[in-house]
């Protein structure tokens, strides 16, 4: 759309994860047939697709993360009893929010059709800090934006999907034939557990910020981080 961008909230990767997992995606690459494998700069874990948004926009979207973050970083220590938690009275009252560790779960997936998938992913580790982050942020940014922009947002829809923590590592299965379950296996196999030296370590990281990024379509990389907003009190 003219005068609009492409924009969506996610996590960055700390530039030792990137690396290993570009490595670990050209070696899975000759298994697994997708049409589009994510380039090491573009790799990320998102948190919210916000889509086309004009300028204006933008800018209160900015100012809304400002305001998510911030508020935490007023907060008292007497305050903060939790990684994070939250009341229903509103999404920032009584919320505290500090940086957490995540962790790849050693398993590779795939949402769409089974025997042509539309994206294979990395999984994520199950984390508390994780989804209620994901939900306080959606929960604000309901409150924060006009409601014509909240309209357009399917992520902030009542009736969108759960959140599903998740890295992309490839779109659009291209295969003449339905993906083998088994070459999924053998791929997820090579990906995380063919490297012996693998430490836990080299596969978490601490989460102190969250990023706003736009998308350019037909570029490579795709995307551009434009600000990041730490969590850190």
């Amino acid at each position: 759309m003219e005068g609009t961008d492409r924009l969506f909230l996610a996590i960055h990767l700390p530039d030792t994860l990137k690396n290993w997992m570009a490595y670990r995606i050209k070696l899975i690459e000759p298994l697994l047939l997708f049409q589009r494998w994510t380039v090491k700069e573009d790799l990320h874990l998102t948190l919210l697709f916000i889509g086309e948004t004009q300028q204006a926009e933008k800018e209160v979207l900015k100012e809304a993360l400002v305001t998510f973050t911030k508020a935490f970083d007023q907060m008292t220590p007497s305050t903060a009893t939790s990684p994070l938690a939250a009341t229903s009275v509103h999404p920032l009252e009584h919320m505290s929010i500090r940086p957490f560790v995540v962790t790849l779960s050693r398993t590779l997936g795939i949402f769409g059709r089974p025997s042509s998938p539309s994206v294979l992913w990395a999984g994520i580790d199950s984390s508390p800090e994780l989804i209620a982050l994901q939900k306080a942020l959606t929960d604000h940014l309901r409150h924060a934006l006009p409601p014509s922009f909240v309209e357009r947002i399917q992520d902030l829809s009542p009736k969108s999907r759960p959140y599903q923590a998740h890295i992309t590592l490839a779109r659009q299965y291209r295969g003449s034939t339905p993906l083998d379950a088994l070459k999924l296996e053998e791929a997820s196999r090579q990906f995380f557990h063919a490297d012996p030296t693998l430490r836990l370590d080299e596969l978490r990281w601490s989460v102190e910020t969250i990023s706003l990024y736009r998308s350019h379509l037909g570029r490579r990389p795709m995307y551009e981080r434009l600000a990041s907003y730490s969590l850190a009190m």
